[in-house]
């Protein structure tokens, strides 16, 4: 596409959703962005052609660390499965991949790594790329932002706010097909912004909507789930978000519960930061684990050293990202603490009585 325009080459077609139970305070499920531009080719997917392939999708709140799991998983699970074929193992989203020509380009004529920086930030900037982010590559289910639009028009109150986080939970597809219909379109979308031939394909998007994606799957499907304490994660600094908070995650463990959810893990914020590689071990083993049941036990290719499951292990840190500027290792526990902004907001909670009541039931 020509700078200025959408960097996403999608279908405009949409699909709305009627809702599967009664939204709360009048609030209805918003129909999905139109902000996509059109397709130009259709993607091939490694599962298509029989070869082994798995959706691994990233859930949580905002600011809560997803963007730090799906790195993480990444790193663990390319060096816990050796590579087949020349396939790529892990492949997170990336809203530069349908200009990979423009940043060869851009590297080779660059005499920096400043000039080549310098270079690729004006080529996000002119195409106008979006987030790595499932929901903004995508126009099948409402974003985030369309959802609070929505909702500031029903004057939802915050008791019923999780909504935003599970919105798409709460809808059934309005077309023929269904569900397997918007799970086909889904992976149409966004296949121009992975290695649609890698054996796991990670997307995360800060939102809970565990039981959408998981009826509309079309290979089989990971659910990894990160939770951070409210205190901490400076996700939306007012009072009574707690009730956000607890109102997105009964929705959740209430469908995990019941047996909604065929293949999922739950993962404490504060344990990835504490004991990183026991946690990677652990995930690791829950994706391994998964294969083996549904491949009916056969050995998986994968290298026996158990160190090889920790980036750590292998001399690489963290990912660089904005809640985690810090590689070093005395730094890493700095975000398990409240920055000012979340403790002016709770200073403010523990002064009215509800907000107060409500934290103290956490």
């Amino acid at each position: 596409p020509a700078p200025g325009r959408s960097a996403t080459p999608i279908t405009t077609t949409t699909i709305r959703c009627r809702p599967a139970v009664r939204a709360p305070s009048g609030a209805r499920c918003a129909r999905a962005s139109s902000s996509p531009t059109r397709r130009r080719f259709r993607t091939t997917y490694a599962h298509s052609r029989g070869e082994e392939q798995y959706m691994i999708h990233v859930h949580g709140l905002h600011h809560t660390g997803t963007g730090f799991l799906r790195q993480t998983l990444a790193d663990a699970l390319g060096e816990a499965y050796e590579a087949e074929d020349g396939r790529a193992i892990a492949a997170a989203h990336d809203s530069l991949r349908p200009y990979s020509d423009l940043i060869r380009v851009a590297r080779a004529s660059a005499r920096s790594k400043g000039e080549f920086l310098s270079a690729k930030k004006k080529i996000f900037i002119n195409y106008k790329a979006p987030e790595d982010e499932g929901q903004h590559l995508q126009n099948l289910y409402p974003r985030f932002v369309d959802r609070v639009g929505e909702f500031k028009k029903a004057n939802v109150t915050m008791k019923n706010a999780g909504l935003l986080f599970t919105a798409a939970d709460l809808c059934q597809p309005d077309s023929e097909g269904g569900y397997q219909v918007i799970g086909n379109m889904m992976l149409q979308q966004w296949g121009p912004f992975w290695d649609t031939s890698a054996k796991f394909l990670i997307q995360k998007t800060p939102s809970l909507d565990v039981l959408f994606f998981e009826r509309i799957k079309v290979m089989p499907t990971l659910h990894v789930v990160i939770v951070r304490h409210p205190l901490v994660s400076n996700a939306l600094r007012v009072p009574m978000i707690q009730e956000a908070w607890m109102g997105a995650y009964s929705h959740l463990f209430e469908e995990l519960n019941e047996g909604r959810i065929e293949w999922y893990a739950v993962v404490s914020y504060e344990a990835l930061i504490e004991n990183r590689e026991a946690v990677i071990e652990e995930l690791v083993e829950v994706v391994k684990s998964g294969i083996r049941r549904r491949e009916g036990g056969r050995n998986r290719r994968l290298r026996r050293s158990p160190e090889a499951t920790s980036p750590q292990s292998t001399g690489r840190g963290r990912r660089r990202l904005p809640m985690h500027k810090k590689d070093r290792a005395g730094e890493s526990r700095k975000y398990l603490f409240p920055q000012d902004k979340s403790l002016k907001m709770w200073t403010m909670c523990a002064s009215r009585k509800e907000c107060r009541t409500t934290t103290e039931l956490l």
